[in-house]
């Protein structure tokens, strides 16, 4: 009776589904009485076993309930497996949840974790905390205006809390991570480029406060305090540089030491590995991306490239690079001779320091298992199966970190690997290829190409089988976690992995030559230079495949039957105006991209939430750095490049607004010539009139929108509709059909005469005004949404004059909704605007911290129903034929009373923090970028 190939395969999902159990449950979350049930429960199913297999000994061949245990272990009896399995599985499950459980109680009981502090203490503003960096610092360096701003992330071990001037002023034990995020200013003079000044293993001392991690605000937006909490984090640190400072503990701790040693063996090791490529820091990063995960890619739209291929995995250190260091160690033994029993004895060592010196990730962390326990196996003759490597890490880990069941990059790797061991060989011996089965006559008669050709596609068609079945296994982790489905991620790993392969291989041999020859080493390093440089090209070239990567959506997003429009409200931070994703039937409107941090942090993940592959127009209410400054990056990138811009007339003073066009300009958009007439006389004598004229551009057009102006011709006007995909187009209505329509209120142009709408125009005389007022935010466009009986009215950051213009214009004009910003010349809303509007709800994007109790019109002074995005984070407004239903990201209600006049304390840091990261202007350091935990595949 032969026994079970892989008797670990269902241990390990045993103890993993009961790990995940406990930890759905939030065991130990109610103190040490929290993990009685369970360990109640895995002694009881360990009494069903035992007893099961007592009974199948018994009744069976006469053996004894110890030999019959001893079989159910190996499982190697066939009725005995089928009987005592359930138990056995049961009782495993029971004690991951136990255990799992018993850790969570113990880090409860100790006082001394950080994880533990009170609030209060914790938020102290007199703490200091001293520790050692324990992560690789993540940093960037960013220029805004004449600002030169330098950003850090990284994790501390927190060894020691001071609080000063408290009466616990003596210095006490701690130990516990903490997450921090330090900003530094730079002299603009100084050169570019510059190291930061922490570095891993550094002991430090860090002065303030801590917070607790924000939880997401916004559809698709990382959640960082579920992350923070996985890998046992509680606390994060903000601040500037000057709040952390150098420090020194007495007897330096065994973690300072190693961590010191791991990092300054990492950055030796890419020193040699980047010989010669100190010109070229763009292919340096590269190369230790893929060999050591020391850094990911600065060039976001390189980065955005390899996502949407589905080949970011390639930056993941995991068993490729584990293979090559033991490879290259076993060659070396083999050349010296060396007895196969000694091999595990030097290569398991050799594979442990590597992953220590890539900073233990779980897909290094799990290849590091596997290939120890294929050494292990290798050097006694012992069989190997590939589901029990698995097996085995899978244990290893949640031994270790039961909370790494619900990391992202855990998750991805051990799929990814068990789709691989799975699914490869029934695809391998389906692909049809020439030669795959010759006799053995016709193998000895082929001549030497043909045996070349043989094995290269052999090769070609494993890793293609590979590829197929990595997909499959990523997939469903793909389209729940980021919400992409990368169709040419099929063919695109098939080379890239291939180069890949070649690089890491390179550049292992570089840095074991650079040991006896640096000279040699270089040579090498310049044949990786041309194969990094291969590589770009490929990942770009299948990057431009249209419809090579599709964003689907996840829960919450309005589904594609629906027919009614939605309007989510995202919170991109205080003083913007608010932006917002406008969906009706198939169509997409992006209201202001915000600023760069907002974009990619904020806009760009919604919109993939949404299941948005492509925007239809883009509406900028203010062409502002606020409202528009994500205008650069949404016009390069290749993903969500809209059609059509529409913008409100600008100021001739305005350098951002005449950047903007000169941009498009540059990009092969089409400029309206009605913004011609409010374009700075310098900048209007260097576009050529080939540049002005709708819907003429090779990517698109960017069009003006206001009221009170004549409508264009008819032939444009068709062409604008259908560019739009709109029923008909007019510089103030846009109709999408019968039943929803977009009226523009203000600004009220007085517009100069445009005969024809060709070349040949008239410029506003002296005296004249283009727009109604000078300020950006009165220049801005005011939209009402109309929806059959329904009313939602964007009203921007207007000021009352303007208000006051706008109900002198459209006495008649009515809202259900309101959303208006705050706005810095008066921060109240008028009474008589909402009176006259008769408002039922209005919804207040994110203020500079001026939140005010609205009165409501009519009789008995009601409260006007308001709600904040200070409080609610991101709203999604959906409009009905009778009424419009508003719902908040955070509570999720669907009605919301009114609120407290100012926001909670926490929210205020919440604020502070994103007026920090606004001075960073272009990115945004977050513990983990979400393309970074595909990494770990």
């Amino acid at each position: 009776m032969q026994p079970l190939p892989a008797p670990l395969f269902l241990t390990a999902v045993a103890f993993a589904t009961g790990v995940g159990v406990a930890i759905a449950a939030r065991a130990g979350a109610s103190g040490p009485a929290g993990a009685i049930p369970w360990v109640v429960a895995a002694l009881i199913s360990f009494g069903l076993w035992w007893l099961r297999s007592g009974r199948v000994a018994s009744a069976g061949e006469g053996e004894t309930p110890s030999a019959a245990y001893g079989a159910s272990v190996t499982w190697g009896i066939p009725h005995a497996v089928a009987l005592t399995m359930p138990c056995f599985l049961l009782f495993v499950a029971c004690a991951g949840s136990a255990h799992t459980a018993l850790l969570a109680s113990l880090q409860t009981l100790d006082r001394q974790n950080i994880a533990n502090l009170s609030m209060d203490r914790a938020m102290h503003g007199s703490a200091s905390w001293t520790g050692t960096i324990v992560t690789r610092v993540r940093s960037g360096e960013v220029r805004s205006g004449g600002t030169r701003v330098r950003t850090a992330a990284f994790g501390v071990y927190v060894e020691r809390a001071d609080w000063t001037g408290t009466t616990t002023a003596k210095p006490q034990p701690m130990h516990g991570l903490v997450y921090v995020r330090l900003v530094e200013r730079l002299d603009p003079a100084a050169p570019a480029g510059g190291a930061a000044p922490w570095a891993r293993g550094d002991v430090i001392r860090l002065t303030g406060p801590l917070a607790e991690p924000r939880r997401p605000r916004n559809p698709g937006e990382m959640d960082e305090a579920a992350w923070l909490r996985n890998q046992g984090i509680a606390w994060i640190f903000r601040g500037n540089a000057e709040a952390c400072k150098p420090a020194h503990l007495e007897g330096r701790s065994w973690l300072s030491s190693t961590t010191a040693w791991c990092e300054a063996a990492r950055e030796e090791t890419r020193r040699r590995l980047t010989l010669g490529l100190e010109q070229r820091p763009d292919i340096a990063d590269l190369l230790s991306g893929m060999v050591l995960g020391t850094s990911s890619l600065e060039d976001p739209f390189l980065s955005q490239a390899f996502r949407r291929t589905g080949t970011y995995h390639v930056f993941a250190v995991s068993g490729q690079n584990v293979m090559m260091v033991a490879t290259v160690a076993i060659a070396l033994l083999w050349l010296l001779r060396f007895n196969t029993y000694r091999w595990s004895v030097v290569c398991i060592p050799l594979v442990v320091a590597y992953c220590a010196m890539t900073g233990f990730e779980a897909s290094v962390v799990r290849a590091m298992v596997m290939a120890c326990v294929i050494l292990v196996a290798y050097t006694y003759a012992l069989p190997v199966s590939a589901l029990n490597t698995w097996a085995a890490a899978m244990l290893v880990f949640l031994l270790g970190d039961p909370n790494a069941l619900v990391d992202i990059g855990f998750q991805l790797s051990f799929a990814v690997v068990l789709a691989i061991i799975v699914l490869s060989p029934p695809l391998y011996r389906r692909i049809p290829r020439p030669w795959h089965d010759p006799n053995v006559m016709l193998i000895d008669n082929l001549g030497s190409p043909q045996a070349w050709g043989r094995a290269a596609l052999n090769g070609m068609a494993l890793m293609l089988a590979a590829s197929v079945a990595a997909w499959v296994g990523s997939l469903p982790l793909m389209m729940w976690h980021f919400h992409q489905i990368s169709l040419i991620a099929l063919l695109a790993n098939v080379p890239v992995v291939m180069l890949a392969g070649f690089i890491v291989t390179t550049g292992t041999i570089a840095v074991c030559v650079s040991l006896l020859s640096l000279t040699v080493a270089m040579w090498l390093n310049q044949v990786n230079l041309l194969l990094c440089t291969c590589l770009i090209a490929t990942v770009q070239f299948f990057a431009a495949v249209p419809g090579g990567s599709l964003n689907v959506a996840g829960l919450g997003a309005p589904s594609w039957f629906s027919t009614q429009p939605h309007v989510l409200l995202m919170d991109t931070g205080p003083g913007t105006g608010g932006s917002a994703i406008l969906y009706y039937r198939g169509r997409t409107w992006l209201i202001n991209p915000g600023r760069n941090a907002a974009w990619h942090g904020v806009a760009s993940p919604a919109l993939r939430a949404w299941g948005v592959n492509a925007l239809d127009v883009v509406v900028s209410t203010e062409l502002t750095q606020k409202q528009c400054g994500a205008a650069e990056a949404l016009l390069t990138a290749g993903e969500f490049a809209p059609g059509t811009w529409i913008v409100p007339p600008g100021g001739t003073r305005s350098p951002f607004y005449a950047g903007f066009l000169k941009s498009c300009e540059a990009r092969g958009y089409a400029l309206d010539p009605a913004l011609l007439p409010w374009l700075p006389i310098k900048l209007r004598n260097k576009m050529s009139r080939e540049s002005f004229g709708l819907w003429t551009g090779r990517r698109g057009q960017v069009a003006a929108a206001f009221a009170g102006a004549p409508g264009p011709a008819g032939d444009v006007a068709e062409k604008g509709a259908g560019a739009m995909r709109l029923r008909s187009w007019r510089r103030d209505v846009f109709v999408f059909d019968e039943d929803f329509r977009i009226t523009v209120l203000s600004p009220q142009v007085i517009a100069p005469e445009i005969p024809g709408w060709v070349p040949g125009y008239r410029f506003p005389v002296a005296g004249q005004k283009p727009v109604t007022s000078p300020r950006a935010e009165n220049r801005g466009l005011v939209l009402l949404l109309e929806y059959k009986e329904t009313r939602v009215l964007w009203a921007g950051r207007v000021a009352p004059e303007v208000q006051a213009e706008i109900l002198a214009r459209h006495p008649e004009v009515r809202c259900d909704v309101l959303i208006q910003a705050w706005n810095p010349a008066n921060a109240q809303l008028q009474q008589e605007w909402l009176e006259a509007m008769g408002v039922k709800e209005v919804l207040r994007p994110a203020s500079e911290g001026h939140l005010f109790r609205l009165e409501a019109p009519g009789a008995g002074r009601r409260m006007v129903p308001v709600r904040y995005q200070d409080e609610t984070g991101a709203l999604h407004v959906r409009m009905e034929s009778q009424a419009v239903v508003v719902q908040d990201f955070i509570r999720g209600e669907s009605r919301l009373p009114a609120v407290s006049p100012l926001p909670p304390v926490h929210l205020q840091d919440y604020y502070r923090e994103l007026e920090m990261e606004d001075a960073e202007a272009e990115q945004v350091i977050q513990p983990r970028e979400l393309g970074e935990a595909e990494d770990e595949m």
